[in-house]
């Protein structure tokens, strides 16, 4: 009984609050201002040079697909 006393005067969980949109509001845009400030570059250059690596190794797979596709052939004349 208490606690439903409680539950009714203190509202609804809700119930908009102003204040705390307002807050909310000023908080996660001065976090996402810092993290652009400190994180962001740091973020994209190491984006960066994982696809560059990536690349970089899809090149080197391309090319010994090429290679052995190479020595397959000359194999296949060889044995012919």
């Amino acid at each position: 009984m208490l606690m439903s006393a409680v539950i009714l005067l203190s509202g609804s969980l809700l119930d908009p609050n102003p204040g705390l949109i307002f807050w909310t509001a000023i908080t996660f845009v001065l976090v996402l201002l810092i993290l652009k400030k400190i994180a962001w570059g740091p973020i994209l250059g190491a984006l960066e040079e994982r696809e560059k690596g990536i690349q970089s190794s899809i090149d080197r797979a391309y090319g010994a697909k090429e290679e052995a596709e190479a020595i397959l052939r000359q194999n296949k004349e060889t044995l012919a």
